[in-house]
């Protein structure tokens, strides 16, 4: 099938070398012979993999409702073709693109491949003219898509791709200082100050402003006879959500990929999304024991009215991710049958509870509603994200 062949070249076009060689013949002499011999010589010519044709062995697309065609598969070669076609690149796909990339290849790979795009080669018997021609339209048209697609990975993609990558830094600043400089002057430059800038910050590039930092709550009880009721909730909410934030601002694109959560070394390939589905597990074990381990109906009663008020300062913060921690300990079935302990909420804060249980249900159609009108800032519930890019991995696998 088409497919089946797009995917056999696939398998190797990413590693494989594309050259040609060619030999030519000099007479001379080698070693002591006094005769003459041909010496063959091996000179190895790069073949431009960027301008086969679009063919049904190279590229696969699917018309939209809208008419128009989107790429559903093609080789990496036609990929970063299209990344950086000359008549026109679309942002969209520079972004879905430079997002979804370390599927199928590396950073490394990709650097090289737009290295290899931008020597754009001029075609033979072409007259002066149309040398310079082609120099300030086609070969300045794709050179400029690059540098844009570069300019981009540097900005959004550095943490992700080239911190720590010395390697991979120094190729990038050898082809801006050897290659674009002859080319296009000003476009290294502004590359290469792009590139410094990241650079001279020591971690990530997002800005989080902290503004109006509230006063903390303290607890006036002996610290030795401590209760987590003593806590007041909102305190309680508000370090709750700076753990969780702690570890949902770490989380990588790539961590998002192939389900890298599922795998047996998931501790490797999604660290941050195992983390913080660990402190949701434990956190919602927590909350289900300290209710259940009160054997008075008062004391119990007590907690549980006291994790009621945190489920709706979570709620009030946006933090959905302690929200729904909140709402599966206490919908937990060893929660729920305490009947009398129930019976002791304020019939207010029952009925808020009621009203927001429905959130874990219909393919949680209320939290996205919810998660959609929340102003910033906001956590969301990192399990409603992985059941959606669980169900998109489910879709026919085109990459080999």
């Amino acid at each position: 099938s088409q497919l089946e062949e797009l995917q056999k070249q696939q398998v190797s076009e990413i590693e494989k070398l594309k050259h040609i060689s060619f030999v030519s013949v000099n007479s001379g002499t080698t070693g002591n012979n006094t005769n003459d011999s041909d010496e063959i010589i091996t000179i190895e010519t790069e073949v431009y993999p960027f301008d086969e044709k679009d063919s049904e062995t190279n590229i696969i697309y699917t018309k939209t409702k809208d008419g128009k065609y989107s790429i559903t598969a093609a080789t990496f070669y036609k990929l970063v073709e299209k990344l950086t076609e000359e008549k026109e690149q679309d942002p969209k796909f520079v972004q879905a693109f430079l997002l979804a990339y370390r599927a199928f290849s590396t950073p490394a790979q990709l650097l090289d491949a737009l290295i290899r795009r931008y020597d754009v080669p001029i075609p033979q018997n072409l007259t002066q003219q149309e040398i310079e021609k082609f120099k300030a339209g086609k070969q300045f048209s794709i050179r400029y898509r690059i540098w844009f697609v570069l300019k981009i990975w540097i900005e959004k993609h550095f943490n992700f791709d080239f911190r720590g990558d010395e390697e991979l830094i120094k190729k990038f600043e050898n082809f801006l200082n050897e290659v674009v400089e002859t080319s296009t002057k000003g476009l290294a430059s502004q590359l290469r100050n792009v590139l410094h800038q990241q650079l001279e910050r020591k971690t990530s590039n997002r800005k989080i402003i902290y503004r109006d930092v509230p006063t903390p709550i303290l607890p006036t009880t002996d610290p030795n006879l401590l209760e987590i009721t003593d806590i007041d909730p909102l305190e309680f909410t508000r370090q709750i959500t700076l753990m969780s934030w702690d570890i949902f601002k770490n989380i990588q694109p790539k961590e998002c990929l192939n389900q890298a959560w599922s795998k047996s070394n998931a501790n490797i390939l999604a660290p941050n999304i195992v983390a913080l589905t660990e402190q949701f597990n434990k956190l919602s074990r927590w909350i289900i024991s300290s209710i259940l381990s009160k054997n008075n109906l008062e004391e119990r009663t007590n907690i549980l009215f006291y994790f009621l008020k945190i489920l709706q300062t979570c709620k009030s913060m946006n933090n959905f991710h302690g929200m729904v921690i909140l709402l599966s300990a206490l919908q937990n079935a060893s929660v729920d049958r305490l009947k009398k302990t129930w019976q002791g909420i304020p019939k207010q804060i029952t009925q808020e509870y009621n009203e927001l249980c429905p959130i874990l249900f219909y393919n949680y159609k209320n939290l996205r509603a919810m998660t959609e009108k929340a102003q910033p800032p906001c956590i969301p519930y990192i399990g409603l994200i992985l059941l959606d890019l669980t169900f998109i991995g489910e879709v026919p696998n085109l990459i080999n």
